[in-house]
């Protein structure tokens, strides 16, 4: 069994005022765990930290394509707190 199914995972869904978005956040082969400081019904911001991400883990972003533009290809790679993922298409 592959390493991403047997570690731990949380997901964090993230009602936003243009949309839902869902965090699927998988621990690495040598993290194996998580540690993630929001809890359900916690309010957060732009920048904020959710989770601390390690050693391979990884993080899978899921989102409305219609809602956002400028998004990376699949498979490219990304910093937390540094690059920027796309921007809010107006209404």
């Amino acid at each position: 069994m592959r390493a991403a199914e047997q570690n731990e995972r949380q997901y964090i869904g993230i009602k936003a005022g243009w949309g839902p978005l869902l965090l699927a956040i998988i621990a690495g082969p040598l993290a194996r765990r998580l540690d993630c400081q929001v809890r359900l019904g916690d309010r957060v911001v732009a920048g904020a930290r959710l989770c601390k991400v390690r050693f391979g883990s990884r993080v899978d972003l899921l989102l409305p394509r219609d809602a956002v533009e400028g998004l990376p290809e699949v498979g490219n790679r990304s910093r937390a707190g540094a690059t920027r993922i796309g921007h809010v298409v107006p209404l």
